[in-house]
C-alpha cells in the first residue's frame, strides 16, 4: 500500500493526466488515423498523413496539425500530452518524459521520480510512476496493484484497446523518445 505521501503524489499526477487528456475528448475530438474504430475516410486518412510527412518535427507542428484536422496518432497525441503535462504546476518535482517501447511501435509519456533515461522495465520506476497515453485516451499507474488503485480513487478501468496497449507496454522495455523540440 502507498503511503500518503506517496498517495498526494499520485493524485496530483491524475489531476495532470486528466487535464492533459481533455484536450483529445473535451476540447477537440480528435481521431487516430490507425485506429479502426474512428470510422475515417481513405480521404481523411491520407490528408492526415500527407500533412503529417510534410510538417516539421516539432511539438506546436504536432499540436497545430493535430488541432486543425482532427487527428494524430500516438507520437502526435504524445507529444501534446508531453507538452501539457512539462508546464502543469501540478507535477512540481516530477520527470515528464515523452517515451516509447523498444520493439513496440508506440509514444506515451511516463511522469515518474525519475526521468527515463535508458531501455528499462515499466516496474523498475517504482509504485507512483504514471503512464499517460493520448493515443487511447488512458492513463493509469502500472504499479500500483488494482485494489489499491481501485480503493484510492487512482484506477482508472481500460477499455479493450487500452488493455491491449498497456499490455505490450508493459511487455517491452522502455526508453526515452529523444529531444523533441516544443518549436522550430
Amino acid at each position: 500500500m502507498p503511503t500518503t505521501a506517496e498517495l498526494a503524489t499520485m493524485r496530483s499526477r491524475k489531476g495532470a493526466a486528466q487535464s492533459a487528456i481533455k484536450f483529445f475528448t473535451g476540447v477537440r475530438q480528435v481521431k487516430s488515423a490507425n485506429n479502426p474504430f474512428d470510422m475515417l475516410s481513405d480521404a481523411q486518412i491520407n490528408n492526415f498523413y500527407a500533412h503529417r510527412n510534410d510538417a516539421p518535427n516539432t511539438i506546436v507542428d504536432s499540436f497545430n496539425a493535430t488541432a486543425t484536422s482532427g487527428m494524430g496518432n500516438c507520437d502526435e497525441k504524445g507529444r501534446i500530452c508531453y507538452a501539457a503535462l512539462i508546464g502543469n504546476p501540478m507535477l512540481n518535482g516530477s520527470h515528464v518524459t515523452l517515451c516509447e517501447a523498444v520493439n513496440y511501435d508506440h509514444v506515451f509519456v511516463i511522469v515518474a521520480d525519475a526521468a527515463v533515461a535508458a531501455p528499462l522495465a515499466l516496474d523498475t520506476l517504482g509504485v507512483t510512476a504514471m503512464v499517460v497515453d493520448g493515443w487511447t485516451q488512458d492513463w493509469y499507474f502500472p504499479n500500483l496493484g488494482w485494489g489499491a488503485a481501485k480503493w484510492n480513487s487512482l484506477g482508472n478501468t481500460p477499455n479493450p484497446r487500452q488493455l491491449y496497449v498497456r499490455m505490450n507496454i508493459a511487455s517491452h522495455n522502455l526508453t526515452n523518445y529523444g529531444h523533441v523540440p516544443l518549436t522550430s
